[in-house]
């Protein structure tokens, strides 16, 4: 329970070799805090007739079916199983969106060394009680004109990203998605299609790659015995193969174009691997010389590898079954604990001593410091690195993560917006461990 709206997800599967039934199974646990109205609702779906041979099934058995976790609103299944087949995903954190900052004079744009006008196009919003909203939209080569706060009567402005973004009147943004370009869409007809009527893998795939609406790492595994990992969505192919959504781009320079949309054939995926395991934790999922920029906000890669760790290890000495994917998901053990607790008591060591001299403190106060680190040292390096509820470590490891966090950005970062949007980003998460691991290796004391 909390105030963030998701805080990751895993999904995993095992092969049927590595379980005590000889079949796949498939775990998955969406890490979303409490709220009303929930995100998901569990329900289940039936039709009569074979979407593929329009023949009518005579009982309930014959009737294909899909039950799981549906989203509220749509009759999507992220999570679920039909006759043949289940599934699950987690979140990819996609970059198939930039920013641009462009120039604009007289109610005109600069591309490309000349002057051009906006095309506009006006939306209507229904008011329920009320008046329609009219409200017009400007676009430029690159996408939609972003709404100055001013100018914005609906109040999108003051979104993250756009709040920090607009604090400069003299910019002007625009912004491009992927799903403002024209592409076919996959039917929800023709997906449960594919998920209800037995599949070759190879159909099972191509159907996959046809899935262009929801950016998904998308796990499964079928009745057949296969088992295996697909990133679907729609991601855009930029001239230069780096992530280049991260930052706004110059709007007037033709380089910053897109170049279509990234193939479907490039995605992501891995179908029964040697491992007999696959897992996917909202870490990413290609190598760093992957040809496509297709995520830049993934996640810490310790699920990924505390998952794999887990399943390796019971599965070398006995076969695995549905209480090993329970603990899976019950596992408190922290892999990101483990590997930077004597990185940061190191610097720690290094540093305690001018940190105390900095701040002026009396002898007697440092001394009293002195002794309370001595103790939690001591109790961090007997630390099992599981957050249970009845040790003290975590809630000192957690303690340390939130201030150094909370003193980084308000000592580095004068603007709150700018400190308000990036709290809890994964990217500077990241870089806080990375630093933290860097700065132990010079043994340079830090303040």
């Amino acid at each position: 329970m909390g105030t963030m709206g998701g805080i990751g997800s895993n999904c995993w599967s095992i092969a049927g070799r590595l379980s005590e039934s000889g079949k796949p199974i498939l775990a998955c646990d969406p890490h979303l805090a409490k709220q009303m109205q929930a995100l998901w609702y569990l329900a289940g779906m039936t039709w009569k007739e074979s979407v593929s041979t329009g023949k009518r099934a005579e009982t309930l058995d014959e009737q294909p079916y899909i039950v799981g976790g549906a989203v509220v609103g749509l009759p999507f299944f992220t999570y679920g199983r039909s006759p043949y087949m289940s599934w699950g995903a987690t979140a990819i954190n996609p970059d198939n969106s930039d920013l641009y900052v462009e120039r604009v004079e007289n109610d005109k744009y600069y591309f490309e060394g000349e002057w051009h006008d906006f095309r506009v196009e006006q939306e209507v919003f229904k008011i329920r009680g009320g008046a329609d909203f009219v409200q017009d939209y400007k676009f430029t080569h690159n996408g939609v004109m972003l709404l100055k706060p001013e100018k914005d009567d609906m109040g999108i402005a003051v979104w993250f990203p756009l709040e920090f973004l607009n604090q400069n009147n003299d910019l002007n943004y625009s912004m491009r998605w992927v799903y403002d370009t024209e592409h076919p869409m996959t039917s929800l007809a023709s997906l449960y299609k594919g998920l209800t009527e037995e599949r070759t893998l190879e159909e099972i795939e191509k159907k996959l790659e046809n899935l262009h609406m929801f950016p998904l790492n998308f796990n499964f595994v079928t009745k057949s015995g296969h088992h295996g990992y697909h990133m679907t969505g729609t991601f855009p192919k930029r001239k230069y193969n780096v992530h280049q959504g991260v930052y706004p781009k110059k709007g007037w320079l033709k380089d910053n174009l897109w170049e279509g949309l990234v193939p479907p054939e490039d995605h992501p995926r891995i179908y029964n691997p040697k491992s007999g395991i696959i897992v996917s934790a909202n870490n990413l999922a290609t190598t760093k010389n992957f040809k496509h920029g297709l995520s830049h906000a993934h996640s810490f890669t310790q699920r990924f590898i505390r998952l794999n760790e887990l399943y390796k290890e019971r599965s070398a000495t006995r076969k695995l079954n549905m209480q090993d994917m329970i603990d899976g998901q019950l596992d408190t053990f922290d892999l990101q604990a483990r590997e930077s607790t004597s990185f940061i008591l190191r610097n720690v060591d290094l540093g305690l001593e001018s940190v105390l001299k900095a701040l002026k403190k009396s002898r007697q106060e440092a001394e009293n410091i002195r002794k309370l680190y001595a103790y939690a040292r001591d109790i961090l390096l007997n630390w099992d690195f599981r957050f249970s509820y009845d040790q003290i470590q975590p809630s000192i490891y957690l303690a340390f993560e939130f201030n150094f966090a909370t003193y980084f950005q308000e000592a580095k970062i004068d603007d709150a917006d700018v400190r308000r949007a990036i709290a809890g980003n994964v990217i500077i998460e990241n870089f806080f461990y990375k630093e933290i691991h860097r700065w132990a290796a010079e043994k340079v004391p830090r303040q």
